[in-house]
């Protein structure tokens, strides 16, 4: 895996978050930094190592460094994750969530608006 593949890599990865969760185009470690919690841990770590591989492949003493089988590795693990990450999913999901905890609040309130109620005996 040379400087370039691994910069592709990088790249490629990028836009797959970009594509998947919205972070934008400022570099692979600000995409996964973006990303932040909605990426499983592990996802974050393949991330994390990829990042750095791109780091080091910049500078002619660290590029011998990396650990080129690890990094295509970890690459792949992360690619693969975000090829079967669906935004639309992502946002019905999301929207679900927030509509059901709004339920239970307005349920919560119901019940303690009875309950005062019946506690004053206006019921």
């Amino acid at each position: 895996m040379a400087e370039l593949d691994i910069a592709a890599k990088a790249r490629r990865l990028e836009e797959l978050l970009d594509r998947g969760f919205g972070t934008g185009e400022k570099g692979l470690r600000h995409a996964l930094r973006k990303a932040g919690r909605r990426l499983p841990r592990r996802m974050r770590r393949a991330g994390g190592a990829v990042a750095d591989a791109d780091y080091m492949a910049g500078h002619p003493k660290l590029f011998w460094q990396i650990d080129r089988k690890r990094v295509a590795r970890e690459a792949e693990i992360l690619e693969d994750y975000l090829k079967s990450v669906n935004p639309n999913k992502r946002r019905v999901d999301l929207l679900l969530s927030i509509l059901r905890s709004l339920a239970v609040n307005f349920l919560i309130l119901g019940l303690l608006i009875y309950a005062l109620a019946r506690w004053r005996g206006w019921i």
